[in-house]
Order: C-alpha cells, then structure tokens, then sequence
C-alpha cells in the first residue's frame, strides 16, 4: 500500500514536468508520454527493482493526466506526426472548473483515505531502505511540483479573485502538499 502512493502521485504529474512551449507537447502526446514514463520506469527499475504492479499503476496514473487535459485542455495525441491537439472543449470555463473540482475532490478524498490513514504510516516501518528510498525519491518531486501550483493558483487567484470554486481546489493543493510532508517525514524519520 505504501508504495502505490508515490506511483500514482508521480506518475500522474509527470507530464507537467516538461510543461514548456515545445516540451509540453512532447510530454502530452501518446508518445512523448509513452517515452517518458518508459525512461523513468527504467531508472525506477535500476535502482530499486519495481514489480509489474507499479508498471501498471505508473502508466495508469500517467495516462489519466492525458484524460484530464483531454476534458478540461488539451493533448496532443498523434504527436510527432501531427501537432494538431485534441480537446473536448475550451479550458477555463465555469462548467470546467466546476468538473474539474468534482474529479479533483474524488480523486483527493481517495488518496488522503490511503496517504494519512495511520495504518499506512505505520507500514512504512516495514519497507525496506530501498523501499523507503523509493518513496522519497518519487514524492519529493511530486512535493515540487504540487508547490510550483499552489504558488501560480495563488498568483493566478490575486488577480481574479477567490471565490468557492478557488477555495476548494486551494484546500486540494494545500491538504495534498500536507500529505506529502506528512507521509515524507514517516519514511524518512523511520529510515534510520
């Protein structure tokens, strides 16, 4: 259980990793993603000898990033082949954000029921060092990343303003950055 946090909240980030001009649609398409999450799977494989079960979670929580951008952005499918991108409609929207708190708030409810249940933490006594360096090595950029947004929400917030809809997804970003150091600070302090 302890090692399909981290998966997940890597994995479903990685693409917002190269989210700059060009890199991003490379890191949005079905191959730039695909080749992305295969170089990381090798190094994770290197170092720390993942199972079949991370594979899979790894390149599920990937390909849901793509699903979401498809809903509420855009991706960019075909890519090198095409640059034409897919989208099912305008982001930003009212009826988008309102969607996408629905998702996030799903999403969220689940992966702090495992991320704070103290049951977990608790296991985490029971990974091994290489298990535990696993843990830490894939939630702190994770922990960057969720940082880097809180920081430009917020920015993004001062100039258009709070509201419900912001407040939610702020308490998201903030409850999730929480998660993170929580769940760090129990494998790290129990690495010793």
């Amino acid at each position: 259980m302890m090692l399909i946090i981290p998966y997940i909240a890597f994995f479903a980030v990685l693409p917002d990793f190269l989210h700059f001009e060009d890199l991003r649609t490379f890191s949005h398409s079905m191959i730039g993603l695909t080749i992305l999450v295969l170089m990381a799977l090798v190094v994770l494989h290197f170092l720390f000898k993942i199972r079949r079960a991370q594979v899979l979670i790894a390149s599920v929580a990937a390909g849901a990033h793509l699903g979401a951008d498809w809903l509420f952005g855009h991706f960019f499918p075909l890519y090198p082949f095409s640059s034409r991108y897919e989208s099912l409609n305008s982001f930003n929207t009212y009826i988008d954000i309102q969607a996408e708190i629905v998702i996030f708030s799903v999403a969220f409810v689940v992966f702090m029921i495992i991320f704070l249940s103290a049951r977990t933490i608790r296991r985490s006594t029971e990974l091994s060092n290489s298990e535990k360096w696993n843990v830490v090595i894939l939630i702190l950029p994770f922990l960057g990343m969720e940082l880097l947004e809180a920081a430009y929400f917020l920015q993004n917030m001062a100039t258009v303003g709070l509201g419900v809809s912001r407040m939610v997804l702020l308490i998201i970003f903030l409850t999730t950055i929480l998660g993170s150091v929580i769940l760090l600070r129990s494998v790290i302090s129990r690495r010793r």
